[in-house]
């Protein structure tokens, strides 16, 4: 397990529930297109709780210590759902998420592609956003220097632009440690391990995780270190 926080009856839990709900929401999410149009609000509704689910997913099939492999398998299918649910001032946590994920993971240029034309048609103009898509994709245009949420990622502003690797680890090493998780009070999973229920599927930095892996960072001795997906940044395809 990847996870320090939970035993493995938690996660057991956890794909059982996801087990019996991932099969329902997607029913759900073709009944309701079938009776109210792909554009409706139920739709919209369905196709949120539908991505929240593959994605409470995948983090707990990484924090479990499920394989890569899998988790890239599902890659395609988040991509595509989130294509429906994407809004610039509501899933932008969600998107360094996948852009990460996916660069991480070496997945097909396309996916990252798709992730990038849903910014371009938001006009999402993001230091963090741009320094991803752009690792990617060279032609990217835009260039921004700030960031949407200054709360916590403007602490990796100096992590990206320093000219010295150890240096920037260790400002990367205080990201994680001191800033990452307590600026996420405001999102829904914050706290969710000290909640009775099962609902919790782990706290990963994954934005960390392909920052230290694009700009090719010592992280040695970071493999315990909570939040940071150590072990996805040594995927190799």
């Amino acid at each position: 397990m990847r996870d320090k926080l939970m035993q493995k009856n938690h996660w057991d839990k956890m794909f059982r529930y996801y087990d019996d709900k991932i099969p329902w929401i997607d029913e759900l999410v073709q009944e309701t297109i079938s009776e109210q149009g792909d554009d409706s609000i139920g739709a919209n509704r369905a196709y949120s709780l539908q991505f929240s689910s593959y994605m409470g997913y995948m983090n707990t099939l990484y924090s479990s210590g499920s394989s890569l492999e899998e988790i890239k398998t599902l890659y395609p299918k988040l991509v595509d759902i989130f294509k429906n649910v994407w809004d610039k001032s509501s899933e932008y946590v969600q998107m360094v998420w996948l852009l990460s994920i996916g660069i991480m993971l070496d997945v097909d240029e396309s996916y990252i592609a798709e992730l990038s034309e849903l910014a371009k048609r938001d006009n999402l103009d993001d230091f963090l956003i741009n320094f991803l898509i752009h690792h990617n994709m060279p032609s990217w245009s835009f260039e921004g220097d700030e960031f949407q949420f200054d709360e916590p990622y403007s602490g990796l502003l100096r992590v990206i632009q320093s000219t010295n690797n150890n240096d920037a680890s260790e400002l990367l090493r205080n990201y994680i440690e001191r800033k990452w998780y307590s600026g996420h009070k405001e999102m829904g999973w914050y706290d969710m391990h000290k909640d009775k229920n099962i609902l919790y599927h782990g706290y990963w930095s994954y934005e960390s995780g392909v920052i230290a892996k694009i700009l090719n960072l010592d992280d040695a001795g970071w493999d315990s270190m909570k939040y940071y997906p150590y072990d996805m940044v040594r995927y190799h395809s």
